[in-house]
């Protein structure tokens, strides 16, 4: 028996409140996207609350932006003094 036949053997056995979990996880791992992308998606999310200066400092970048008080990733790198990454 090959691979796939064994994978999909031990999904139809798996109980129908794990699927979504199996879903996710396989298409973390499948073609596209990138790894920061899909460990983005696999982390959990945030469960302390927010504190007041986090909070304060959300709305200033978040004005920065809108603003336009913004530096461009290749300009950033320079800065830095490193090669723009691609």
């Amino acid at each position: 028996m090959q691979t796939r036949e064994r994978v999909h053997r031990l999904i139809d056995q798996l109980p129908e409140n794990a699927l979504d979990d199996v879903e996710r996880f396989l298409a973390q791992r499948g073609a596209g996207g990138s790894a920061f992308r899909r460990a983005l998606e696999a982390a959990s999310e945030e469960d302390e609350p927010v504190s007041p200066e986090e909070a304060a400092a959300i709305e200033e970048a978040y004005a920065d932006v809108a603003a336009g008080r913004v530096v461009k990733d290749d300009e950033l790198w320079r800065r830095l003094g490193h090669a723009p990454r691609g």
